[in-house]
């Protein structure tokens, strides 16, 4: 018991060298050399893991590793298809089966959870720490303040058990200011205009919160009133949407799932071979709630916009071996990217007349490095634009057009990566069928009826 406080740390520092060495192989380049320093590593893992009864797991997997490798440098060959797919899957296991930290030693074990095929696939400890010292506001749902009278109450439950938000609940916006002024901030804001016997009294007080709320936090109205001068009153407080009694949940849902759910499952991929300064800008889209991935190759661009199906690309045109304006180009006339939102990063002064004789001209152009207020509005902006493309190219790519659920190809390909996981990770997986009563007989008598009673199911077991 003695000899722990000694090993946890240098057993974190190798973890974070295995990390590292992944993202490596992926993201820059998949070579001998860095198998040979991933071998040490494992093996530096497994001298210190082995003494450790609490570390088994961990010893399990890294001697995993030093045998795909080993096995690998003595055919002379890197690995490639399954063989490479299960190479993967242990180095993802390896990571996160690393303790939350080394401060935590005294505490019982915890591990990361196991995330979705569509989140990054290596955790950096180092980059987690933060995230993980604050686990319960990031995997919190999303706050929603409702300003109304009593009644409304029901209201709230209902967005809470069908929409999975937390909602709290104002009688009044006297509350409601003075936790802004505090620095607490909610996913969005309703506001019930018939709270108060005056509407222009609380069209007031909405206008006197405007310097409090940030462009990121929707203002969504609630009323009796449906005529276009209630509405038009509406946008001049800011509103985001607006709703007439009674409220259609499914289309308040809707409107809160486009400004509040979406933009937290974003996916940006930036390319540019200046590392410090390109992860900076990864961190700061993530504490926005992005997913980020930096790529600092920038001739592997193709296959990664293949994989990660990002919703925006931000590229540098300041690369090193490459002319930044002609990727850009490439990229545009790529037939699956040419809609892709683009913003473009450039330090050079001549880059705005060169960029003016593309077809590139009507994309974002900030400096390099840009500066982070210029940064959030050109990212927000082409988002909102790229949007309706990118959900129909998603759609088109590995959802079912129904249910709005993987479809079977995606879905199988899914499950042949998670089996290979399961192996790696020395987990059991398991599968649910769920099949839906009489479906062919309502088809066959009502084709939209039967589409809607899939929508309907599907919307349940996503919630």
């Amino acid at each position: 018991m003695e000899s722990k406080p000694t090993f946890p740390e240098a057993l974190t520092s190798k973890l974070q060298r295995i990390g590292d060495l992944a993202e490596k192989l992926v993201y820059i380049k998949w070579s001998q050399e860095f198998f040979v320093l991933l071998l040490r590593a494992a093996q530096d893992i497994l001298t210190l893991a082995r003494p450790l009864p609490e570390c088994h797991r961990i010893t399990t997997l890294a001697g995993r590793l030093e045998e795909q490798i080993k096995a690998g440098l003595e055919k002379g060959e890197l690995p490639r298809g399954v063989e490479r797919e299960r190479l993967m899957a242990v180095l993802d296991a390896l990571c996160r089966a690393a303790p939350i930290g080394s401060a935590r030693a005294n505490e019982p074990e915890t591990h990361r959870p196991i995330e979705t095929i569509t989140t990054p696939l290596f955790i950096n400890s180092r980059r987690s720490g933060l995230s993980s010292s604050t686990g319960a506001p990031v995997s919190a749902p999303p706050a929603l303040w409702l300003t109304a009278q009593e009644p409304m109450r029901d209201l709230g439950r209902k967005l809470e058990q069908r929409g999975g938000f937390q909602t709290r609940f104002f009688a009044n916006l006297s509350k409601v200011r003075t936790l802004l002024e505090q620095s607490e901030k909610p996913a969005a804001l309703i506001v019930d205009l018939d709270y108060a016997a005056d509407q222009q009294t609380t069209f007031r007080e909405i206008m006197e919160l405007r310097s409090l709320l940030t462009p990121d936090i929707p203002l969504f109205f609630l009323a009796d009133r449906g005529d276009i001068t209630a509405r038009i009153e509406a946008v001049r407080a800011g509103g985001a949407g607006y709703f007439t009694k009674p409220v259609d949940i499914p289309m308040l849902l809707e409107a809160l799932d486009e400004r509040v759910l979406k933009p937290l499952s974003q996916r940006v991929l930036i390319v540019d071979d200046q590392l410090p300064a390109t992860r900076e800008i990864a961190r700061w889209l993530e504490t926005r709630g992005m997913a980020t991935q930096v790529l600092a190759q920038p001739l592997q661009v193709l296959p990664v916009l293949r994989h990660f199906q990002p919703n925006l690309l931000i590229l540098s045109l300041d690369l090193k071996d490459l002319d930044g304006l002609s990727l850009a180009q490439a990229i545009r006339q790529h037939e699956l990217f040419r809609e892709l939102p683009v913003v473009l990063m450039s330090a050079q002064p001549e880059t705005v007349q060169r960029l003016s004789a593309t077809n590139l001209s009507g994309e974002a152009l900030l400096g390099n490095p840009p500066n982070p207020e210029l940064l959030s509005t050109a990212v927000a902006k082409r988002l909102r634009q790229g949007r309706g493309l990118h959900y129909k190219f998603s759609q088109l790519s590995h959802r079912d057009t129904v249910s709005g659920l993987y479809n079977r190809p995606y879905f199988l390909a899914y499950l042949e990566r998670a089996l290979v996981a399961t192996y790696a990770n020395a987990q059991s997986t398991a599968i649910m069928l769920i099949t839906l009563d009489n479906l062919r007989s309502l088809e066959s008598h009502d084709v939209a009826a039967a589409d809607d009673v899939v929508e309907q199911a599907a919307k349940r077991l996503q919630t």
